[in-house]
């Protein structure tokens, strides 16, 4: 295991200075190995550390068997997604991470905060979830046929939609177009 540790430069630390008499030293010596020598681009160093960052990530969220809500959204990193949902103001932000991770005005959530009687939909078709919301309630069957194109949608489909279609659905039924949200 390597461990490394930022050391603020010119400091007289154990072991500083003569870390930078070294690293001085060998910044401005000849190159000693077999040649022909040549230089490793700032570029790769940096999409190879991204690449090992975003493995590390990818492996960690498919290991945890935590997450369930959430994990019904998003199966890896989406750039696409990422760079989209940045690009939005606080209340976008607030309100699609709400409703992937299932924790945003849904009436099972309150029910289990004990600010809500039930957590059943008002459609009476189930429980008032981020999946029920999304995939199955009667109430917006036509928003989602327009916005998703089904009238309905299988659980395993919902890691195929867009975070921008997330929130055309969600603009599209004004399901939380309440003060209580925001």
């Amino acid at each position: 295991t390597v461990t490394l540790q930022w050391i603020p430069g010119h400091q007289d630390l154990l072991g500083n200075p003569l870390s930078d008499t070294l690293a001085r030293r060998g910044s401005s010596s000849k190159f000693h190995g077999p040649l022909p020598s040549i230089g490793i681009p700032r570029s790769l160093c940096q999409e190879k550390i991204k690449k090992w960052a975003m493995d590390n990530l990818n492996n960690q969220w498919t290991m945890t068997d935590r997450y369930r809500q959430t994990k019904m959204l998003i199966s890896t990193h989406n750039k696409r997604n990422t760079t989209w949902l940045i690009s939005k103001g606080r209340k976008v932000v607030r309100t699609i991470i709400g409703v992937l991770t299932g924790h945003f005005g849904f009436k099972r959530t309150l029910h289990i905060m004990g600010l809500e009687d039930s957590p059943l939909c008002i459609c009476g078709e189930g429980e008032d979830t981020a999946e029920h919301f999304l995939c199955s309630c009667n109430r917006f069957i036509l928003a989602r046929q327009e916005i998703l194109g089904h009238y309905y949608i299988e659980r395993a489909s919902l890691r195929d939609l867009t975070w921008k279609q997330i929130k055309q659905f969600i603009d599209k039924t004004n399901k939380f177009n309440n003060d209580i949200y925001f």
